[in-house]
């Protein structure tokens, strides 16, 4: 009976062996599967991160020049890698398109407001130019209206004004006037 005892404590233990490496090898296989499926996350994890800059940065270098171009900057061009040719590459070109046409029209307004410079500069050199024969013609005017051509003295219609004129300041003040005639052509 002792021997079967033995027999049946060799069997228990050996049976709790079992079980002991079974729940062992599970434990193992728990922790394996465990991490790698952790491996496999941080993987995808890095994976998608990569793409997400990939995809994040372009569309923050577009934001900018959109941006700039709304503030009427003419941002420098966007620079992808020529290997894409998805939606992002077909925006980046538009955008760069849209910049080439804001430098062609900025050009052109320079040019165009260079010119415009130099046609003012040009009529205002003509305009002044008319304005000072303009006032040496008035002079001419004045001078032949008021005075003698002969002696440079002033004439009788230079009088007569200057007389009219007196004549109303000495009535609008309540003054007399007195006026000398000589007449010097018969002598």
């Amino acid at each position: 009976m002792l021997q079967q005892m033995e027999t049946i404590c060799s069997h228990k233990l050996v049976l709790v062996k079992l079980m002991l490496v079974t729940t062992y090898d599970l434990v193992g296989r728990w922790e394996l599967l465990l991490s790698k499926a952790v491996l496999i996350l941080l993987l995808v994890f890095a994976f998608a991160r990569s793409h997400a800059r990939a995809i994040s940065k372009p569309l923050v270098k577009m934001a900018e020049v959109a941006q700039a171009i709304s503030a009427e900057e003419v941002p420098a061009k966007i620079k992808l890698p020529k290997r894409r040719n998805d939606e992002m590459a077909e925006i980046t070109r538009v955008l760069n398109s849209v910049i080439d046409g804001l430098q062609r029209m900025r050009t052109k307004m320079e040019v165009d407001r260079s010119l415009m410079n130099l046609r003012a500069d040009s009529s205002a050199r003509k305009l002044d130019k008319a304005n000072a024969e303009v006032d040496r013609t008035r002079h001419q005017i004045h001078r032949v209206s008021y005075f003698d051509p002969v002696t440079g003295l002033a004439n009788r219609r230079l009088m007569l004004e200057h007389m009219s004129l007196l004549i109303q300041i000495a009535s609008r003040e309540r003054r007399h006037l007195g006026l000398v005639l000589l007449d010097i052509s018969s002598i």
